[in-house]
């Protein structure tokens, strides 16, 4: 097993190289010119495809534009991080296209339980609630369409207890 590891958000991750796919830092994110955004990464856990957006903080839901910008923003690199998977699994010809790890392949996206994870390191338990709700409710449609396991929101102490983070 090869490690790969990578910093995001004051939070160190560790997968098998063979299982992950750093989608913000791959040749074809990098190589499309604005409008697309991306979360971190993309991983093959326990028979999974497991989305991983790593956030430093979030508004609480009383700050209601702030929140709400950054709801959307959540929604849309999960979005966007699904159609680059999807597309780089079935082979759509990017100019500069991105090697996955043999787990994700095309195989994978048609069989595999799909989980969305939005990690906000230092984060109170108590107000992860209201987040995990908008997320969802914001998030709705993208569940639905590739009918997504679920989409949850966590801490840096839960990541840990799930394997996510060192």
């Amino acid at each position: 097993m090869t490690e790969y590891r990578f910093v995001e958000s004051g939070m160190e991750f560790i997968f098998d190289e063979s299982d992950c796919f750093h989608i913000e830092r791959s040749e074809t994110y990098r190589e499309m010119s604005g409008g697309v955004k991306v979360c971190e990464a993309v991983v093959w856990n326990r028979n999974r495809i497991l989305f991983i957006e790593a956030k430093s903080s979030f508004p609480k839901p009383g700050s209601q534009e702030n929140f709400q910008q950054n709801l959307s923003v959540v929604c849309e690199k999960f979005l966007h991080s699904v159609l680059l998977y999807a597309g780089l699994a079935v082979g759509r010809p990017y100019s500069r296209a991105s090697t996955l790890p043999v787990n994700l392949s095309v195989k994978a996206l048609k069989t595999s339980p799909m989980i969305f994870y939005l990690i906000i390191n230092g984060f109170k338990e108590e107000w992860i609630v209201n987040i995990h709700d908008a997320v969802n409710k914001k998030c709705a449609a993208l569940k639905k369409v590739f009918k997504i396991d679920y989409i949850t929101v966590i801490n840096d102490r839960t990541a840990r207890k799930y394997g996510l983070i060192l």
